[in-house]
């Protein structure tokens, strides 16, 4: 499993004969609490998403009223293109961003994004995918690989930085775990869409990497 150098502030992971890139640094706190504090404003209490297990907790999300706030994650969707497109990458948004509220014994099971609108025969250019942007410095993502008999890890975290976005294909499993950090609350914005010009990095080369409680980062 290697991981691969975009610039300082990006990074592909290779796993599971997949890409997931990471960008650390993207917002600085005050531009991300100033848009969650005003995305919160307007959340309902019949919104919040739970857990099909009996006895799971449950997590706020404002997923299913998105659209709603789709204007004020503009600047979110700007900053994310711009990250990318110092390297000729760029992210058609598909749907609304939505944010999601994680308290100590929160958890979402594992689950993924697929985007069923659109057939991967005809995406030519681009791939499919999500992401995710983390504001905070608790809690972490797990991705569940597609390759049960592979030789690599049948999992891999990769913990929330504050600042950093995830962009993974939207096909890969993953869930969120409880945290477990009392009076602490893990915020995250989700996204969906199609990645386009992942294919100028194929010749890239591999840098050194090490693990860090079961994450690959830098």
């Amino acid at each position: 499993m290697g991981r691969r150098r975009i610039d300082k502030k990006q990074n592909n992971l290779n796993v599971f004969s997949t890409k997931i890139i990471m960008m650390e640094d993207v917002f600085d706190d005050l531009e991300l609490s100033v848009i969650l504090d005003k995305a919160k404003v307007v959340w309902l209490p019949e919104q919040i998403e739970e857990e099909e297990n009996e006895g799971s907790p449950t997590y706020k999300t404002s997923y299913s009223f998105a659209s709603i706030q789709e204007k004020l994650f503009e600047p979110v969707k700007t900053k994310i293109n711009n990250s990318l497109a110092t390297d000729s990458l760029n992210f058609e948004f598909s749907q609304a961003i939505w944010w999601s509220e994680y308290g100590e014994y929160d958890q979402h099971g594992p689950h993924t994004h697929d985007q069923t609108q659109w057939d991967m025969m005809y995406l030519k250019d681009a791939l499919k995918y999500s992401g995710i942007v983390n504001l905070s410095n608790i809690g972490k993502t797990m991705f569940v690989n597609p390759n049960p008999t592979s030789y690599n890890p049948q999992q891999i975290a990769v913990n929330s930085t504050y600042g950093s976005v995830l962009i993974f294909p939207s096909n890969l499993i993953h869930y969120v775990p409880q945290h477990r950090k009392p009076n602490k609350l893990r915020n995250t914005f989700s996204f969906n869409g199609l990645l386009r010009g992942l294919e100028n990095h194929e010749d890239l080369e591999p840098i050194e990497r090490r693990q860090i409680s079961g994450a690959y980062r830098k």
